[in-house]
């Protein structure tokens, strides 16, 4: 049996309403059952016993140690992201999937017993549930080969990055910033070197300015970074970005603003760009897809303190 076939048949079962569920299922009877769908572990599958599915392929020789190790993996991993996605939705709802793609994730996550990576590896699962195409083959192939200490610098490096466009981050390498926030350059090169950063020392973020006309440049967080320039002028600032990689994933992490730095860094380009107002605004929770914001410009408390 085909493998879309297979997500038909289970998708028309009442109990296969969850996604999560739907994958499971559609990827044990791909790889383990194949066209045999009269067995009784496929009649378990219908009935969401995964784990006594996985115990019946080893004990019937069906499933190799090594392959069992991988899918128990794989299971704890899906539990963790069916609770992401029943916070959301726990319905399909007729999303196209890519079964090619949930099979490589099959292969590179049932590796992975650390219970935080595992956390990671769930918010990708519980993401391309939710909308497909969201996370690359090549984003599965860099974060299976990342060690746990890689994790966590990459975890400390997103605490400073700023979001310049939709799932688009860079930092900024300005020397002052990235200290305070305790990263060293090593830092930086040991994330290129696995592709989530470009440590490029000539790559700026530059931002025409019309006169009088006013731009959102950067978001941190809950903070908003806006301009107006009293005349046409170019706003420049250098930065590491991310690669595509590395941008899928930070959107994987969660922060932890050190926002007194990323006020400073503010201040120091409002300083070096005279004739241009740089302005910081705390951002209003919304369901709006528009960008709302306090009117307060939070750079004047520091200079009230100056």
């Amino acid at each position: 049996m085909e493998p879309t076939n297979i997500i038909q048949i289970l998708n028309q079962i009442p109990g296969f309403s969850n996604s999560v569920s739907l994958i499971i299922g559609s990827i044990i009877t791909a790889v383990f059952l194949r066209r045999n769908t009269e067995t009784q572990e496929f009649e378990k599958i219908k009935a969401n016993k995964f784990a006594e599915v996985v115990d019946d392929l080893l004990e019937s020789g069906k499933m190799t140690l090594t392959e069992y190790y991988k899918t128990k993996n794989f299971l704890d991993i899906a539990k963790i992201a069916d609770g992401m996605v029943q916070k959301k939705s726990n319905k399909s709802n007729g999303k196209q999937y890519s079964f090619d793609w949930f099979i490589r994730y099959y292969e590179a996550s049932g590796n992975i017993s650390d219970k935080e990576m595992q956390i990671l590896w769930a918010k990708i699962l519980a993401g391309e549930i939710e909308e497909p195409s969201s996370y690359s083959l090549r984003t599965l192939d860099v974060l299976r080969n990342i060690s746990k200490e890689e994790a966590e610098r990459f975890i400390k490096i997103c605490n400073t990055a700023i979001k310049i466009e939709s799932r688009k981050y860079v930092i900024p390498a300005d020397h002052d910033y990235i200290l305070k926030n305790s990263i060293n350059y090593s830092d930086i090169l040991m994330l290129e070197e696995i592709g989530l950063i470009n440590s490029g020392s000539s790559i700026h973020i530059d931002d025409d300015l019309e006169s009088n006309t006013e731009y959102m440049l950067y978001m941190y967080g809950s903070l908003i970074v806006k301009a107006i320039a009293g005349e046409k002028r170019k706003l420049s600032l250098r930065v590491y970005p991310f690669t595509n990689v590395g941008n899928e994933l930070a959107t994987l992490i969660d922060r932890e603003s050190n926002e007194e730095n990323f006020l400073n860094l503010c201040k120091k380009l409002q300083d070096r760009n005279p004739g241009v107002l740089i302005t910081v605004h705390r951002i209003i929770p919304s369901q709006n897809e528009d960008i709302i914001c306090e009117d307060e410009n939070l750079l004047d408390s520091m200079e009230e303190l100056d």
